[in-house]
């Protein structure tokens, strides 16, 4: 691709990743055991794994791997380097296994290009570096790299459940059923003391009531007799009968 009398726009987005460890997450939070790198990534683990392996079975190192090791000649390279590194992707998995690091740091990038220059800025630049019009054009290149903002994006992994939420939840629990039980044991009491306390007292009541004999509820004629003297019917009450005299002659 030609990107010759061109505007390159490059701008970019920071965007910083912090996952959990191991029992939650499956990063590295170890620091890098390197002879060749000193920050953990992906990139450099991967990097010092090939490094090493090749250095163990071929005894020689790829020209952008890092070390004092002898660089793979052509020879060496078709012979062993190369069909190792096959070997270590395909079958030997496991001799490299490189974690997500727990902290990582991320720039999103996002290209734009514009075409220049225009007439009046090639006429002034072939006037300026004496060259033409037609080699300002063709040759020229403006690379602006930048922020999209002045700010950063974090994505971070929380804990969904830590030991504190739930020894509060047990406790909560606890505390709802323990409450619970001891207001119906409480309930209970109040209730068989209710009870109780209405037996007692209306067997109280009933013990301390006089008892009255027949013989005061009765009257007897003698009793009547000494009263007929004044209990009778007069003639105003019954005009139309006569006296019938005394009470005592329905009652005796």
């Amino acid at each position: 691709m030609d990107i010759g009398g061109t505007q390159n726009l490059c701008e970019s987005i920071w965007v910083k990743l912090m996952y959990l460890p191991p029992p939650w997450g499956d990063c590295k939070s170890t620091p890098i055991e390197s002879e060749f790198f000193s920050t953990y990534s992906i990139t450099a683990c991967r990097i010092d794994c090939e490094t090493r392996y090749l250095i163990e079975n071929c005894n020689c190192r790829m020209v952008h791997m890092p070390g004092n090791a002898t660089v793979c000649t052509p020879e060496q390279y078709k012979e062993c380097a190369d069909p190792a590194l096959d070997f270590l992707v395909e079958k030997d998995s496991e001799y490299c296994v490189c974690e997500t690091p727990c902290n990582m740091t991320r720039y999103g990038k996002e290209l734009s290009m514009v075409k220049i220059p225009s007439k009046a800025s090639a006429k002034y630049l072939a006037k300026k570096f004496n060259k033409t019009e037609q080699y300002i054009g063709e040759n020229i290149l403006v690379l602006d790299i930048f922020f999209e903002a002045l700010n950063y994006e974090t994505i971070e992994q929380k804990k969904a459940y830590e030991v504190a939420g739930l020894l509060g939840d047990i406790g909560g629990q606890m505390g709802l059923f323990i409450g619970a039980s001891i207001l119906t044991i409480l309930e209970i009491f109040d209730y068989l003391y209710e009870v109780f306390k209405d037996k007692v007292f209306g067997y109280v009541k009933r013990k301390k009531r006089p008892k009255r004999s027949q013989s005061d509820n009765l009257s007897t004629c003698d009793t009547l007799r000494s009263h007929s003297d004044s209990v009778g019917f007069t003639p105003n009450m019954l005009p139309r009968h006569p006296t019938l005299g005394n009470f005592e002659e329905f009652a005796c």
